[in-house]
């Protein structure tokens, strides 16, 4: 039986949710983003206006569209520079850290030999 990772499939669901309205918010909005109506001030959310309206009379659900490009733009540069640098970093410490173990796997290496060569029970007769 196969286990499911629900938190991925959570991200996925809302990051497609996300970009749907993204796409769709740049081709139709209910209502022009910009255009304001004095006499549609702070009105509950209806049918003609899903979300409401602001304190300028602009439809609020066409604005957080509109903010959905927004949003979905600095997440996904937030997410390219920290791979990014995320890959250097992680690059130069795995390479430091190679290099200490090789190092020290060198150094045991050296004693060892050398414990060999001075071991008296280990040289040749010839050796004395």
């Amino acid at each position: 039986m196969k286990k499911h990772n629900y938190i991925l499939i959570t991200g996925l669901v809302l990051t497609g949710i996300l970009l749907a309205i993204t796409i769709i918010a740049q081709f139709w909005t209910p209502y022009d983003v910009m255009s304001m109506h004095a006499s549609l001030r702070h009105k509950a959310p209806s049918l003609a206006h899903l979300m409401g309206t602001d304190n300028f009379g602009r439809d609020i659900l066409s604005r957080a569209m509109k903010g959905c490009g927004t949003t979905f733009f600095i997440g996904m540069c937030t997410v390219i520079i920290g791979a990014f640098f995320g890959t250097i970093i992680g690059a130069i410490t795995g390479s430091i850290a190679y290099s200490y173990a090789v190092s020290d796997f060198e150094a045991e290496d050296e004693e060892e030999r050398i414990r060999e060569l001075t071991d008296p029970d280990t040289m040749d007769e010839d050796y004395w």
